[in-house]
C-alpha cells in the first residue's frame, strides 16, 4: 500500500497502541510509574514508522492517537478536557 492508495480513515494502528498505552499505564501505575514515558515512546515511534513506510499519512496517525487517548481516558472512567471543553 503507498500514500496515493492509503485509506483515508484515522490508523487504527495508532488507536490501538496509544490505547493500550493508557491501560499499561494503568496496571503499572502504582509498582513502575516510571515506565509510562517508554508506553508512550514506543507508542509514538510505531506511528511514526507507519508515515515512514508510507502506509498512512500524518493526518491519520494523528487522528488515531487522539482518538486512542481520548477512548482509553472513558473507559478508565477519567474526565476527559479538551480546550475547556468537558466529555
Amino acid at each position: 500500500m503507498t500514500l496515493a492508495t492509503a485509506a483515508p480513515d484515522p490508523a487504527m494502528t495508532a488507536f490501538g497502541r496509544f490505547d493500550a498505552c493508557l491501560f499499561l499505564e494503568e496496571l503499572h501505575r502504582l509498582k513502575y510509574p516510571r515506565y509510562k514515558w517508554a508506553f508512550y515512546t514506543l507508542a509514538t515511534l510505531i506511528g511514526l514508522s507507519r508515515i515512514y513506510l508510507e502506509s498512512h499519512w500524518p493526518s491519520n496517525i494523528l487522528a488515531g492517537a487522539l482518538t486512542g487517548i481520548y477512548c482509553g481516558q472513558r473507559v478508565l472512567g477519567r474526565e476527559v478536557t479538551i480546550l475547556n471543553w468537558r466529555f
